[in-house]
C-alpha cells in the first residue's frame, strides 16, 4: 500500500477510534460512574485523573486528524460546494464545544465538581456529541463536486440532446 493510500487511512482509523473512544468514555463517566461512585469522592478523582491522561490526548489526536482530514481528503473532493464547508464549519464548532465540556467535567477543581452534578451539562454534552456524530455521517455521504457536476444538466443543454 502506498503513502497516498496509507496516511489518508491511518488519519480516517485515528479519527473515529479518538471519537469513540472519548464519546464512550464520557457517557461511561457520566451514566455509569458518577451514580455509583456519587458518595466516593477518592474513588472519582482516581477515575478523573486517569481518565485525563486519556482525554486530553484524545483531544489532539482528534484536531489532528480531523484537519488532514479535511484539507487532504475531503476538502478537495468538495471543492466549490458551500454546504459541505458550512456543515464542516459547524461540526467544528460542536466539536470544540464537546473538548470544552469535555475538559471542564474531567477536571478536579470545585467548578467541574459543580458541573459533574448539573444534569443539564451531561445532558448537553451527550447532544453535542450526537449531533457531531449525525453531522459527520452526513458529510460522509454527501457526493462529491464531480459527481454532483456530473448529475446536473448543463445550463445550455436543452432536454433529449
Amino acid at each position: 500500500m502506498s503513502m497516498d493510500l496509507a496516511l489518508p487511512l491511518v488519519m480516517r482509523w485515528m479519527h473515529v477510534l479518538s471519537a469513540v473512544i472519548s464519546a464512550g468514555g464520557i457517557v461511561f463517566l457520566g451514566f455509569v460512574l458518577l451514580p455509583a461512585a456519587k458518595n466516593d469522592s477518592a474513588l472519582m478523582n482516581a477515575v478523573l485523573k486517569k481518565w485525563r491522561m486519556i482525554f486530553h490526548p484524545l483531544i489532539i489526536l482528534f484536531l489532528v486528524s480531523g484537519f488532514y482530514n479535511y484539507l487532504k481528503v475531503t476538502s478537495p473532493k468538495h471543492d466549490g460546494q458551500a454546504l459541505y464547508h458550512a456543515l464542516f464549519g459547524m461540526k467544528f464548532l460542536l466539536a470544540l464545544a464537546y473538548f470544552v465540556l469535555g475538559i471542564a467535567l474531567t477536571s478536579t477543581r470545585a467548578y467541574g465538581e459543580r458541573l459533574r452534578k448539573n444534569s443539564r451539562v451531561w445532558a448537553a454534552i451527550v447532544l453535542v456529541t450526537f449531533a457531531t456524530i449525525m453531522l459527520g455521517g452526513v458529510m460522509k455521504v454527501m457526493p462529491s463536486a464531480a459527481a454532483t457536476a456530473a448529475a446536473t444538466p448543463s445550463a445550455g443543454a436543452t432536454p433529449g440532446e
